[in-house]
């Protein structure tokens, strides 16, 4: 996993060209919500029985098929 609150330094990742991020890595970046969306998403989290990561990262995958196919209704 890398930190983007504490990014390791080029020598210490030493990443390759073009595959800076595979998308198998796990990148860690500070996430800033007002309180109404974090309980929204924490709520949904609960709903759905998984963390409040995986919620966020279903929200941002349908979020990506929307934008890719038109579609404007991302409901979880």
């Amino acid at each position: 996993m890398v930190s983007m609150i504490n990014p390791p330094s080029l020598a210490e990742y030493n990443p390759q060209p073009g595959d800076f991020f595979s998308d198998r890595e796990i990148i860690e970046i500070p996430l800033l919500l007002s309180k109404s969306h974090f309980q929204m998403l924490e709520k949904l989290s609960q709903e759905k029985g998984c963390t409040f990561a995986e919620t966020f990262r279903q929200l941002l995958v349908k979020a990506s098929r929307a934008a890719d196919s038109s579609y404007q209704d991302i409901i979880f």
